[in-house]
C-alpha cells in the first residue's frame, strides 16, 4: 500500500467503487510491452516528477535530485550487471532507476541488477515506490524508516548488509541528525572515524555509506562543499578517512543546480579497491566553469530559473573521472602527501588552477598608444597656449 488510505473506509470507498476500479484495470491490462514505447509509463512519471520539483522550489530538493547530477554519478561509479545497489535515502528512487538503465545502456537488462533503498519520509517513499514499478523493477526494495536509527538492510545474523554500489544525496548540513542516539545505541559500528556535530550530518552519512560498501565496493555521494573543508570535528573525520585511501575524486560541480539551494555542492567518490594507479591519489575536478577553456566543452547551460548540466558535460567529466584524465584548469591527480601538506583541505581551487588567464598585453601597441596621447596633449597645448594669448592673459 503507497498511501495511508483505509481501504476499509466504507464512507469514502463504498464496495461498488472497488468493484468498478478492479473491474476497469481487468479490462484494460496495461502492460509496457504491450506499448510502442516499454518505457513510456516509467519516463512519463519521471517528467511529472521533475515538473512538480520544478513548481515545488526548495521543497522539490527534498525528494528529487537533478537527473542530470544522478546520471554523472552513477556513470562514475558504474555498476555492472550482478551488482547490488544501495540508496539509504533514496526520495524518489532516481538513483535506483538509473543504475538500471546504465546496465540496459551498457547492452545488460534491467533486471540483471538488484535495488535496494531506504527512505524516512512515508510520502516520500510511495513517489519513490510507485517510480521503480512503473519503470517495472519489481524486485527493487525500498523501505520505510530512518536509515541511521532504524537500517532495515540488516542481514538475519543481525549484521549490516554490504553492496557493490552505494549511491547518494542526503540532506545537506542536516540538524538533529539523531547524534544522541548514535552515541547510546549504535549497533553497527557504522562510524568508526567520529561523529560530526549535532546540527551537520554530512560525515555521518559519508560513513554510513562506506559501512555499507563491501571490499571491492564503490560509491558516490553529492554533499555541500563545506564537507571539503570545515575544521574541527569534521577535520578529525576527514584525515583519517583519506589516510586509508578510501577517497578517490571529488567534482566540484557549478552554482545553482539543485532545488532547495543555489549553492554549487560536490561529488565525492569513494574507494574501498582502487586500482594501482589510483592508490595515493585523489582526483580533482573542477566543473564550475560553463565552458572547459582547454576543450571547449559547455559543461552546463543557464535555464530560466537555475543551471543543469548538459549532455555533453556530463559524458566529459564521467570519461575525466573514468580514464583519470589530467587537463588544465579542469583536473588533477594530486598525491595524498600534498593533500597533508594542506591541512586535508579537500577544496578543490587548493589543486586546481581555477583563475581566469590574464589578457595578454601588446607592448608594441601600447607603446604607439602612449605616442598618440603625447601628440594630442601637445596638440591641446599649443591650443591652449594660443587662446590665452588671444585673451592677452599674459
Amino acid at each position: 500500500m503507497l498511501t495511508t488510505v483505509d481501504f476499509n473506509d466504507k464512507e469514502r470507498l463504498p464496495d461498488s467503487l472497488l468493484s468498478d476500479l478492479v473491474s476497469h484495470f481487468s479490462k484494460h491490462r496495461y502492460r509496457n510491452e504491450d506499448l510502442k514505447d516499454p518505457d513510456i509509463f516509467g519516463r512519463a512519471y519521471e517528467y511529472l516528477i521533475r515538473e512538480f520539483a520544478d513548481d515545488a522550489g526548495k521543497k522539490g530538493g527534498e525528494f528529487y535530485t537533478p537527473r542530470e547530477v544522478v546520471r554523472l554519478i552513477v556513470k562514475c561509479v558504474n555498476p555492472e550487471p550482478g551488482h547490488r545497489v544501495y540508496d539509504p535515502c533514496c526520495g524518489s528512487g532516481g538513483m535506483l532507476i538509473y543504475s538500471a538503465e546504465h546496465i540496459r545502456k551498457s547492452g545488460g537488462d534491467m533486471t540483471d541488477i538488484s535495488l535496494y533503498g531506504q527512505e524516512k519520509n512515508l510520502n516520500t517513499w510511495a513517489i519513490g515506490q510507485m517510480n521503480v514499478l512503473l519503470h517495472e523493477l519489481y524486485d527493487a526494495k525500498i523501505e520505510k524508516g530512518d536509515t541511521i536509527t532504524e537500517p532495515k538492510r540488516v542481514t538475519k545474523h543481525d549484521e549490516l548488509e554490504v553492496f557493490d554500489r552505494v549511491i547518494a544525496n542526503p540532506m545537506w548540513n542536516q540538524k538533529e541528525w539523531n547524534k544522541d542516539w548514535v552515541e547510546d545505541n549504535e549497533p553497527y559500528n557504522r562510524f568508526p572515524y567520529g561523529l560530526p556535530p549535532s546540527n551537520r550530518g554530512d560525515w555521518a552519512w559519508i560513513q554510513l555509506m562506506i559501512a555499507s560498501l563491501n571490499e571491492t565496493g564503490k560509491a558516490g555521494v553529492v554533499m555541500d562543499n563545506g564537507v571539503l573543508f570545515r575544521s574541527r570535528s569534521e577535520k578529525k573525520i576527514r584525515k583519517p578517512v583519506l589516510e586509508d585511501d578510501l577517497v578517490e575524486a571529488v567534482i566540484a560541480l557549478p552554482e545553482n543546480l539543485f532545488y532547495n539551494t543555489s549553492s554549487p555542492g560536490c561529488i565525492l567518490i569513494l574507494n574501498k579497491d582502487k586500482s594501482e594507479e589510483r592508490e595515493g591519489k585523489v582526483q580533482f575536478i573542477y566543473a564550475e566553469d560553463q565552458t572547459l577553456r582547454e576543450s571547449d566543452v559547455q559543461v552546463f547551460k543557464e535555464l530560466s530559473n537555475q543551471n543543469q548540466l548538459t549532455d555533453e558535460g556530463v559524458e566529459y567529466l564521467a570519461e575525466t573521472f573514468r580514464t583519470g584524465r589530467e587537463e588544465d584548469h579542469h583536473s588533477r591527480l594530486v598525491d595524498l602527501e600534498e593533500i597533508e601538506e594542506n591541512d586535508w583541505n579537500l577544496n578543490v581551487p587548493r589543486y586546481v588552477d581555477t583563475t581566469e588567464p590574464e589578457e595578454p598585453i601588446d607592448v608594441s601597441e601600447k607603446l604607439r598608444e602612449l605616442d598618440r596621447l603625447a601628440e594630442e596633449r601637445q596638440k591641446t597645448d599649443e591650443e591652449l597656449e594660443q587662446y590665452m594669448k588671444e585673451l592677452e592673459y599674459r
